[in-house]
């Protein structure tokens, strides 16, 4: 068999050849044998050509980008009580993370906190991989080149799934589908065996100890197995399975936000299912994401064909048809997970960033095969393959960019924030120490990281304004205390209402009453200059402002009106 490399060096194909039709898919031998990458001619050169010229926006959306939200936890003392193996073995939001912690841990220890770069540089090497390997497996499914190759081309800037490459974190989403569709490549090229068996159940179990990502892929090889020997497809499904089953047995917690109403389960998961891949379907070929009627108008009717094709690759019973099939079926299998995890949230939680890239990356190859289909039907769609290829991808990076630019805006909030913060701990500045620096954007660090001076090069450089100080300040020299639930408060003045102001210092404790459970945020001012709000879920009942500082105005305001009144 040739490779692309090989393939590359002796096809020569004219100018116009490439309106041809592709190599026809492989028939039913082929579950023995596996598929074979087609002759790809210059396309090789191309691809990787492209590859390189996607790092440079990648790298561009990555400037400026820093130490976020989950990342914390996994650089922060935190963990360092924690012995072994629970360490890695621990959830994290209710996803096996072993992989990424051990890659986190392992750059802290080498590389240090000075620069993002070493994190983000790995997230963009495994999406790149990502890219790599779908690009191949759409060819070996039957997509002609030249679509393969645009449709990659517009996966390495995925503008929708944004969150995927600008933030380090998600090198457990990007990690877990580089392995997943490693191992969907492997299952269906060559010959099967017990060796490749081994080793497609090893990568499937690593994709699953990356992140919960790794679950549609526990589906997707073995169906793609099953097609070929059975009885590998018992072996690559049942010992991950197995693995995983006594993983969550052990460590393993509960969906933080499942649907609600066991009855109408079905309908929320299979809702979000369809809202969630009409919305990836959406952002990939370029359009807003910030409608349900743009989904509905676009991503619904290529969804709708999406379902279509798949009925028809698998009644034609051959393996280049019905991998793509499996991969559809992951896709499914993904967001009904999701769905089951996050549907207590909404359905507009399906249609977030980070699900889009996993979705994307499972409907690829179905995409590419319709389309390299489609333009055997009407040769003349091959002409607009590039140009419209090249317009997809000029969307998406805008949006990239403008993800890009709003995260970096969060990052640098944040830093400045944690920066004043380290200087209120190590200037033994009275606080309160069991309170959080930076609640909202960094919830898992604490006090003590702050106090141990390991990060400070996470937060060299940064000169925090005043009201990042009076921000600093709001969250550890500000203490909201229950003093007392009535269970039916009555309000200290004769009005409530949605928002005041009171004076705050050491010598007084003013007090306020909650009519009823709500969001309430507090901002702290001082000489004119107001903090950035901090965000406390409150019971009903009556409350007590600590104050460590010695002066300055707390404004409190509720979410709804006729909640809140001052003592």
């Amino acid at each position: 068999m040739k490779n692309i490399g090989e393939a590359s060096g002796i096809e020569q194909r004219s100018a116009d050849e490439h309106h041809k039709p592709g190599p026809k898919p492989p028939t039913r031998t082929s579950a023995a044998s596996g598929l074979a990458t087609p002759p790809v001619g210059r396309w090789a050169k191309v691809h990787w050509a492209l590859l390189l010229v996607a790092l440079v926006p990648l790298v561009v959306a990555g400037q400026g980008q820093h130490f976020f939200y989950d990342e914390w936890a996994y650089i922060g003392g935190k963990l360092d009580t924690i012995p072994l193996p629970d360490l890695y073995l621990l959830p994290h939001n209710e996803h096996w993370s072993s992989l990424p912690l051990l890659a986190y841990r392992t750059l802290r220890a080498s590389v240090g906190v000075g620069s993002y770069w070493p994190y983000l540089g790995l997230l963009l090497l495994l999406h790149l991989g990502v890219t790599h390997v779908l690009w191949r497996l759409m060819l070996v499914t039957g997509s002609k080149p030249i679509v393969a190759t645009a449709l990659a081309a517009v996966f390495s800037v995925l503008g929708a799934g944004a969150e995927d490459l600008v933030w380090a974190f998600q090198i457990s989403f990007v990690g877990s589908t580089l392995l997943g569709v490693s191992a969907a490549y492997l299952a269906v090229t060559g010959t099967a065996s017990w060796r490749k068996t081994w080793v497609l159940a090893g990568l499937t179990l690593a994709s699953l100890a990356t992140s919960g990502v790794g679950l549609a892929y526990l589906i997707v090889v073995p169906l793609v197995l099953a097609w070929r020997r059975r009885r590998y497809a018992v072996a690559a499904f049942g010992l991950p399975l197995l693995v995983y089953i006594m993983w969550h047995a052990h460590y393993g917690s509960s969906f933080e936000y499942p649907p609600n109403g066991s009855a109408t389960v079905p309908l929320i998961v299979g809702a979000f299912v369809v809202v969630g891949l009409a919305a990836a379907l959406t952002g990939y070929f370029g359009f807003q994401t910030t409608s349900m009627v743009t989904y509905l108008v676009v991503g619904l009717p290529i969804l709708a064909g999406i379902v279509l094709a798949c009925r028809a690759l698998i009644a034609n019973r051959t393996l280049a048809g019905r991998t793509p099939a499996a991969m559809c079926v992951g896709a499914v299998a993904f967001f009904g997970t999701v769905g089951l995890a996050r549907g207590g949230l909404g359905l507009s939680w399906a249609a977030t960033s980070r699900y889009f890239y996993v979705a994307i990356a499972l409907l690829l190859p179905v995409i590419a095969l319709l389309i390299s289909r489609g333009t055997d039907r009407y040769p003349w769609l091959m002409r607009a393959v590039v140009p419209l290829a090249i317009a997809i991808a000029l969307s998406n990076l805008f949006q990239l960019f403008a993800f890009a630019a709003q995260t970096r805006n969060n990052n640098n909030a944040s830093r400045s924030v944690l920066a004043a913060a380290s200087d209120l701990v190590r200037g033994n500045a009275p606080i309160f120490m069991d309170q959080l620096p930076e609640p909202s954007l960094a919830p898992d660090l604490t006090t003590a990281d702050l106090k141990s001076r390991y990060l400070d090069p996470a937060f060299e450089g940064v000169s925090p304004a005043q009201s990042d100080r009076l921000t600093a300040s709001l969250n550890l020299q500000i203490q909201v205390a229950s003093i007392y639930d009535t269970g039916t408060a009555s309000p200290c003045s004769s009005t409530l209402g949605q928002l005041f102001t009171i004076p705050t210092s050491r010598k007084t404790n003013p007090r306020f009453v909650m009519s009823a459970d709500a969001w309430v945020a507090f901002t702290l001012q001082d000489a004119g200059v107001s903090s950035a709000q901090n965000w406390i879920y409150l019971p009903k009942g009556t409350y007590m402002i600590n104050s460590l500082r010695d002066a300055g105005d707390l404004t409190i305001d509720s979410t709804s009106a006729s909640l809140l009144a001052p003592c």
